[in-house]
């Protein structure tokens, strides 16, 4: 319900990987989910990906409504098409992935949302996405302390030292580091 953990779904995936895809360089540190919408899924749950429809939907209903009526601006039209040829590649990819083109997404459905609802008289349904968002903040709120005490308890902290150099074999196949006098571990 609440996914594995933002940017989790990367490293996770190696688990899932034959041993002959992983004794492949180009797939050691794992993969991302090439489905946007699959990836948010994995990583923030079903909660998640409801808050993330949650604001594509009333932008995109808005647009239709006035496309209906025929009082959708040029530039309200030009901006959702963008939006959804954008949505369509990320069924194959992840552009939202990359920090500088999540920024424009968001700023561009912003706009659209804007003018979108620009001369709307429509102010009734404005209570519904507030009620839907203190609900979604609500649960997300309450899963919190359950999410963070499993992530303490899957930490694997063997593996981090501080002043030492990383295991090496000698020839009798016992395995060592080379510390420092101040290393911890």
């Amino acid at each position: 319900v609440f996914g594995i953990g933002l940017n989790t779904f990367k490293g996770r995936s190696v688990a899932e990987y034959s041993d002959a895809m992983q004794r492949r360089s180009l797939w050691r540190e794992g993969e991302n989910a090439h489905n946007n919408f699959l990836q948010i899924l994995a990583e923030l749950g079903l909660v998640g990906l409801l808050a993330f429809l949650s604001t594509l939907i009333p932008v995109f209903t808005q647009v239709w409504r006035q496309t209906r009526t025929g009082a959708c601006r040029p530039e309200t039209l030009g901006l959702a098409g963008g939006l959804i040829a954008f949505l369509t590649s990320a069924l194959l990819g992840h552009p939202l992935l990359t920090q500088h083109v999540r920024a424009v997404f968001f700023l561009v459905l912003g706009v659209a949302a804007g003018l979108s609802s620009a001369g709307s008289t429509a102010r009734a349904s404005r209570r519904w996405p507030m009620w839907w968002l203190t609900s979604a903040m609500s649960v997300v709120a309450l899963a919190l302390p359950f999410r963070l005490s499993a992530q303490r308890d899957a930490n694997d902290l063997t593996r981090i030292v501080y002043g030492a150099s990383t295991f090496r074999e000698a020839m009798d196949d016992v395995s060592y580091r080379e510390a420092a006098q101040a290393s911890t571990g």
